[in-house]
């Protein structure tokens, strides 16, 4: 046990049941998930604490919804353990590589995008993609994702991009931050 944890499970309008880590880390939580006792893990530093940063994710290996809000969490690496993950929110500064080549069945993202991440087209199902303080130079990063219906990029000087923001009805749309406009 890591941590003396107690089970705090909500259901939101997303029709998940979240895990929300508010006292540390146990085998009991490891337990609850792997049982489908929650669908998703939620790991928010405003709402609670978790020690030795992300190692035990690999006690949930078919965790499928992961939501990680923690902008002093520097090791993300550990997320790659988690190969049949479907949606992921990432905001965090991280100082660690990120491969999104490991997360195959991702479908859905929202990422603080870190220079030292990879493969962000890695995952054929992505569907529904917002990358915020987006770094490359353009798009072709993305060409590959064929099932995107939705991309969104905030926080980022998007005429690098030679393009302006779209109407959202067609599904992409670049979002300028309200700096830019």
């Amino acid at each position: 046990m890591i941590g003396a944890a107690k089970p705090i499970i909500e259901r939101r309008e997303d029709g998940l049941r979240w895990l929300v880590i508010t006292d540390g880390w146990s085998d009991e939580l490891a337990n609850l998930v792997n049982s489908s006792g929650a669908d998703g893990i939620e790991l928010n530093s405003s709402k609670g604490t978790w020690a030795d940063g992300l190692a035990f994710l690999s006690q949930v290996p078919s965790l499928k919804h992961l939501i990680i809000l923690d902008l002093q969490e520097r090791g993300v690496s550990p997320i790659e353990g988690l190969s049949r993950l479907e949606s992921l929110k990432l905001s965090a500064y991280a100082t660690s590589p990120l491969d999104f080549a490991h997360l195959k069945q991702l479908q859905k993202a929202f990422v603080e995008w870190r220079k030292q991440y990879r493969n962000i087209s890695a995952p054929s199902n992505l569907q529904a993609l917002y990358l915020n303080r987006y770094t490359e130079r353009d798009l072709a990063a993305l060409q590959s994702l064929t099932k995107l219906q939705s991309l969104r990029i905030g926080d980022s000087p998007t005429d690098q991009f030679g393009v302006g923001c779209f109407d959202e009805s067609c599904g992409y749309c670049i979002r300028r931050s309200p700096t830019q406009v």
